[in-house]
């Protein structure tokens, strides 16, 4: 009853609290002596939002529900201007502490009032993210001060940060001198018991909300707590905090408790880490609402209809791609949800949201981020229609490919055999009942045969199969098939739903490296398709030949069909290649691959993608400097990430036709029309054909 008291609360101290929304944001200097200056507003407990996020590798189980926290309800910004106060539509929330200038942005500093509806209840704060108790501070009629101390304070969870298992990619130099001022507020009545709990994040920038193009995310928690989930990169230990979200260009923002945890596998050795809201769940552990947020700005699902109600999601750093352009995965799944064809069609793959923000831990500036939406049950049900409880979600995980057999013997959830894991809270192990079916039977059984073929097209989309073996491949993304691979599929057939079928699909995932891959010398990209020995291109008599003396450049086809291993290491399995070599044995199936690979081609080398990509780029050119100054990586700059995002554009227009060299070469005796991608296709089924 409590939790439900509290939720009650907030959505009526959101209702409050929106009303001022945006004068919070306004650059009006507010006076020090407590006067609201038009920003107060009584409850600034406000909403939030959520959004699935596509997880780094192995960064959460697959459909699994942590306990999260989620404030219900809807939260819409504006209407008062400063120097007045707009009306209340509702009575003011009975427990709500009242302040007397709201989380947000200020250009000077300021004295913050803090009041409570009865005036004999104590309030106690801290300002250090620690839980306040009736042993912190006092709050006193003198106020608070709030005034900007970037170059004074201390930054003890920037000092505390580990590096865990640092991979070899230069050092850093943790940089400071960026924060905010964060407040936890505990009232009490004259018993002691607990009456109403607040947090409120404040920012003094001389240039005001002009500061902040992107969205700011504040997050805090006690000192031991952060330091712990994100220091623990093997066990990904869960915490509870307190998130708000500005937005200082439209206005929205909203506030929350929350579950937070690290995400990623290789990319936790980096101390700039990957971390995952969950707030599905308060903190009592009870259901929450769904909150109504345009997070992704127009972002819809594949209905057209509105995608607004999430319950977590992902605050993405980047991954591998953090030392390159920083959005490659964001960039590639991106042109595959907005790009289509001329005749209108498109590829049929799930893809995660993306929207950029900067992020402030504890006060300390944790440099940008990207939210992403991630891949749920819940995602499912909204973008496809199935029902969450009838979803079952799969992922190939290098955790289990590379890690230590004796961590994953739980056979409700990991599979050994062919690296996959389901999720958690599979009670009858029916998602792992259904992926051991799917990967046995590739694995099993020849589809060159008609009727195993037939077999196979119950089972799998074979559309959305062959577009997510193709985007990889288009975007010369090495790191993929034995790991990357999510997979969905309603464990219900519903006739009224074409994709409540019973069939396996696929969501694009960590595409770090898609169009990153640095130029050759001899003037081809890193998704190419030529063979090689000692560093050299082979004889043009020799490139149909499946010699094993002759290394692949870098056509990932021929890698992910396990012809031949990355680089002059071990092909893969076929238990890891037969998702994609076993339908491939049909003839029928290569036909179609053929044919998806048109749409394909055609959707990357279209002008939106192009434009997407410079949106992308100027998005977040302001925020650079200051996220640089933030980790400082030896080697890596703003110059370097510069030339990076070039070197993308770079790649990305010149991908689809790269036959120049090669008719030079040999004449273009193996293209069709010049489409590079259709080489590559040709080049490594006639190996694969023949092997």
């Amino acid at each position: 009853m409590k939790g439900k008291l509290r939720i009650l609360a907030l959505l009526l101290g959101t209702l409050v609290f929106s009303c001022g929304a945006l004068s919070a944001c306004t650059e009006t200097p507010p006076t020090p002596s407590g006067d609201q200056g038009g920003t107060q507003t009584p409850g600034d407990e406000t909403l939030g939002d959520e959004t699935p996020g596509d997880e780094t590798p192995g960064d959460e189980t697959p459909g699994d529900e942590t306990p999260g926290d989620e404030t219900p309800g809807d939260e819409t910004p504006g209407g008062e201007t400063p120097g007045g106060e707009t009306p209340d539509p509702l009575p003011p929330a009975p427990e709500a502490l009242v302040l007397s200038h709201e989380s947000g942005v200020y250009t000077n500093a300021f004295t913050l009032a803090v009041s409570a509806e009865d005036s004999d209840h104590a309030i106690y704060y801290t300002t250090d993210g620690s839980i306040p108790t009736t042993q912190s501070t006092r709050y006193t009629s003198s106020g608070i001060s709030i005034v900007d101390d970037s170059q004074t304070r201390e930054y003890p969870l920037t000092a505390g940060v580990a590096y865990g298992n640092p991979h070899d990619y230069g050092n850093y130099t943790y940089g400071t001198g960026n924060s905010c001022t964060v407040l936890h507020f505990l009232e009490v009545d004259g018993e002691g018991n607990t009456v109403a709990t607040k947090s409120a994040s404040y920012f003094i920038r001389s240039e005001g909300r002009s500061e902040f193009p992107l969205p700011v995310i504040s997050i805090s928690l006690p000192l031991e707590d952060a330091l712990s989930f994100y220091n623990d990169i093997q066990n990904e230990s869960k915490e509870r905090a307190e998130m708000e979200y500005f937005d200082f260009v439209s206005g929205e923002r909203f506030a929350l408790n929350t579950q937070i945890k690290l995400g990623g596998n290789w990319t936790k050795g980096f101390p700039y880490r990957t971390m995952n809201v969950n707030f599905n769940k308060d903190e009592n552990g009870d259901k929450n609402t769904p909150v109504t947020v345009d997070l992704f700005e127009g972002r819809t699902a594949r209905d057209g209809g509105e995608l607004t109600d999430f319950k977590r999601f992902r605050l993405h750093s980047g991954g591998n791609s953090q030392v390159i352009s920083w959005f490659g995965d964001a960039f590639t799944q991106r042109v595959a949800a907005e790009v289509k064809t001329v005749s209108n069609r498109s590829l049929d793959v799930a893809t995660a949201g993306y929207r950029p923000v900067e992020v402030y831990l504890n006060g300390e500036y944790w440099g940008m981020y990207a939210i992403r939406e991630h891949y749920s049950d819940v995602y499912i049900e909204q973008n496809y229609g199935v029902d969450k409880d009838d979803v079952i979600m799969l992922d190939k995980s290098p955790n289990i490919w590379y890690g230590n057999p004796g961590y994953y013997e739980d056979e409700k959830v990991f599979n050994t055999d062919f690296h996959f894991e389901v999720a958690e809270d599979d009670e009858d192990e029916q998602g792992m009942a259904l992926g051991t079916q799917l990967f046995e039977f590739l694995y099993q059984n020849d589809l060159s045969n008609l009727n195993n073929y037939e077999t196979f097209l119950s089972m799998v989309d074979a559309e959305s199969l062959a577009d997510l073996i193709l985007v990889h491949l288009y975007g010369g993304n090495w790191d993929f098939m034995y790991n990357n691979i999510k997979m969905w599929r309603s464990s219900k057939v519903d006739p009224s739903n074409p994709y409540a079928d019973g069939k396996w699909r696929f969501c694009l995932h960590d595409l770090d490296f898609s169009f990153e891959s640095q130029w050759g010398d001899i003037g081809v990209n890193g998704a190419n398709g030529y063979l090689s020995l000692n560093g050299q291109q082979a004889p043009a008599e020799e490139y149909l030949k499946p010699n094993t003396q002759y290394l692949t450049g870098n056509n990932y086809l021929d890698y992910y069909l396990g012809l031949v291993g990355r680089d002059g290491g071990n092909p893969l399995s076929y238990h890891d290649a037969c998702l994609i070599a076993s339908p491939m044995r049909s003839l029928t199936f290569q036909d179609l691959f053929k044919q998806r690979a048109e749409i394909v081609n055609e959707i990357y080398n279209a002008d939106e993608a192009l434009e997407i990509l410079l949106e992308m780029e100027a998005e977040i050119e302001d925020v650079q400097p200051r996220h640089q100054a933030r980790w400082n990586r030896e080697g890596y700059g703003v110059t370097e990430w510069r030339n990076a995002v070039e070197n993308t554009k770079n790649v990305l227009s010149t991908r689809a036709y790269l036959i120049d060299y090669f008719n030079d070469y040999d004449g273009g005796a193996m293209y069709e029309g010049g489409d590079y991608l259709m080489h590559q296709i040709r080049s490594a089924l006639h190996r694969f054909n023949n092997v």
